[in-house]
């Protein structure tokens, strides 16, 4: 080693196919990589540990394809744009992969290879509508079993026009004359006070009657319609609560898409020494999918 010197006469930065063939700086066998070399052609004097870029160490920015050989007065060798358009692909590709994973999530998974993966979000995602159908049916038919029970235990008649606040009602009351006597003429105080005409007006606008009114065979039968109620509220609540999960399902792939994307294009950086070119070779490599 030069004692004015950086610790190396020659180092080497280079543009190579890793395979089996090329065995020294050849990371995995199974991956392709990519990376640039850098050759100096003299010591250069400076400090040991510190690096000068002088004229005959500084070449022109060329494609190098192929291992760099031992001994050869190499540039830099890199395309310019290198890094903007490596960049805008490793965007677009995340682009895409969040796109897929929208639409359906694994599929981006799918498309890189990964199917094992892909076929555990493809049965989360089915499980998860299928049981949003499957509580949509059961609210539906739950909702039309208590609808039924308010007309034949409570005299409502066609119940199946009126709104879920007056489902809310005959649930909470024995008959609408209770309803009328205790809540529409509280009601009628708390706005009119001493006006007893207004107080009048308003109940009569505000009671329930006509064949909205309703009297419950037996408070057993109310606690059955209570039940049957809750039930198909339940349901619907599940069902709202499957497409969350869809949703989250999706932001769960996006995010494992772009982690695979960030593994599949992996950067290593190597500094070697190369007896034969007696120094060392500095190495950026990237393996593409």
């Amino acid at each position: 080693m030069s004692r004015s010197g950086w610790p190396c006469s020659r180092i080497g930065l280079a543009l190579f196919t890793a395979s089996t063939a090329v065995a020294p700086l050849a990371w995995g066998a199974e991956a392709s990589t990519i990376g640039i070399a850098f050759s100096s052609t003299r010591a250069m004097p400076r400090a040991a540990g510190s690096l000068d870029l002088s004229s005959s160490a500084r070449g022109q920015f060329l494609p190098v394809l192929g291992p760099s050989l031992p001994g050869t007065a190499l540039g830099w060798s890199q395309m310019a744009g290198d890094d903007t358009s490596s960049a805008s692909a490793v965007r677009s590709r995340n682009l895409k992969s969040i796109g897929l994973s929208v639409l359906l999530p694994g599929l981006a998974q799918y498309q890189m290879g990964h199917k094992l993966r892909a076929a555990a979000y493809f049965t989360a995602e089915a499980a998860l509508w299928s049981a949003f159908a499957g509580y949509r049916i059961q609210g539906s038919q739950r909702e039309d079993s208590y609808i039924q029970m308010a007309e034949l235990f409570a005299g409502v008649d066609d119940a199946h026009r009126l709104s879920d606040e007056y489902y809310k009602l005959l649930a909470g009351w024995p008959s609408s004359d209770l309803y009328n006597e205790i809540v529409v003429r509280r009601e009628a105080r708390t706005r009119h006070g001493d006006d007893l005409e207004e107080r009048a007006a308003y109940y009569e606008e505000n009671k329930i009657q006509g064949d909205e009114m309703w009297t419950w065979v037996s408070n057993a039968a109310r606690e059955r319609y209570q039940v049957k109620r809750s039930d198909a509220k339940r349901s619907y609540k599940y069902s709202r609560n499957m497409i969350g999960l869809a949703v989250a399902n999706r932001v769960v792939a996006m995010i494992d898409a772009v982690l695979l994307e960030r593994k599949q294009a992996n950067l290593r950086v190597e500094l070697a020494p190369d007896p034969r070119a007696r120094g060392a070779r500095f190495a950026v490599s990237r393996e593409l999918p």
